[in-house]
């Protein structure tokens, strides 16, 4: 669509990249491409993930370290309260109900309270460490950051880390590369345009291959992950999203009044990340 907003049009940017991160694909904005080297949506863009970060943020490195397993149960109960003395976090504006349900099934609703949870229980120390050293987010997190007028900002918490609100926010490209994870038995290649440079007489001045030691540390982790992730495409937040004859998984995210929306989806083959959203917040 070309609604309008404030005088804006809305954007979008997508990357498709196969198991080990090589990019397929990608869409930088809306519209004819008309400068080089010009800003991309898709590379250059820090937007904020929402739920879509949970699975590379919460429950693939609580996975990996031992935490919990899709069938696991977590109440859907407050962890606390905010200043107002609401519960937090409330699931997209209504209230905890207090009963139990697996982590699969928080997955495939997408349930703040039970993301929470799971990170309180793995901390939020040992999911930043894990994202930034791997999973590629070095680049995107922020360990602390006093601003102008004394307040400090740190993606290391409960609310960055386990509902996606982080100082600066993701990459389409960084999302994209994070998930390919799933697909490539948990193994994180990073992302690249390119495999390698050569001169003029053959010789390689540049090479570009993907990491094999990054990633989630055990293989049942993408396993689970896939499991849990195909239920969201199939009765979740993503129903309907299905292709024919090909096996689908994803995660969806939403920021406050859906100022950005994302999905990230899964084929066998390959990993893909999309965002729309409006220039200005």
């Amino acid at each position: 669509p070309t609604t309008e907003k404030y005088g804006e049009r809305p954007q979008s940017a997508m990357v498709i990249t196969d198991k080990q991160g090589n990019i397929v694909g990608i869409a930088g904005g809306r519209g004819e491409k008309t400068t080089k080297l010009g800003f991309s949506f898709a590379t250059d863009a820090r937007r904020q993930p929402g739920s879509s970060i949970k699975p590379l943020s919460t429950y693939g490195p609580a996975m990996d370290a031992g935490v919990i397993v899709p069938s696991s149960t977590v109440y859907d109960k407050a962890l606390t309260t905010d200043d107002n003395g609401m519960p937090w976090p409330m699931n997209d504006g209504k209230y905890p109900t207090g009963r139990a349900m697996t982590v699969k099934s928080g997955i495939t609703s997408s349930v703040n309270t039970i993301a929470v949870q799971v990170l309180n229980a793995l901390t939020p120390q040992a999911s930043y460490d894990f994202m930034t050293q791997r999973l590629g987010f070095q680049d995107a997190l922020v360990s602390s950051r006093t601003n102008a007028d004394g307040t400090v900002q740190s993606d290391i918490n409960l609310a960055p880390l386990a509902l996606g609100g982080l100082t600066d926010g993701v990459t389409v490209r960084e999302m994209a590369g994070g998930f390919a994870s799933f697909i490539n038995e948990g193994i994180y290649g990073g992302t690249r345009t390119y495999t390698k440079v050569t001169d003029a007489d053959g010789n390689t001045v540049l090479e570009n291959t993907p990491s094999t030691d990054l990633g989630f540390r055990n293989v049942r982790t993408a396993y689970y992950m896939l499991e849990c992730l195909q239920n969201v495409t199939a009765y979740g937040t993503a129903s309907g999203i299905q292709i024919s004859g090909v096996e689908t998984a994803g995660k969806t995210g939403t920021t406050t009044s859906n100022t950005d929306i994302w999905f990230c989806g899964l084929t066998p083959e390959y990993s893909a990340a999309v965002w729309v959203g409006y220039e200005h917040n």
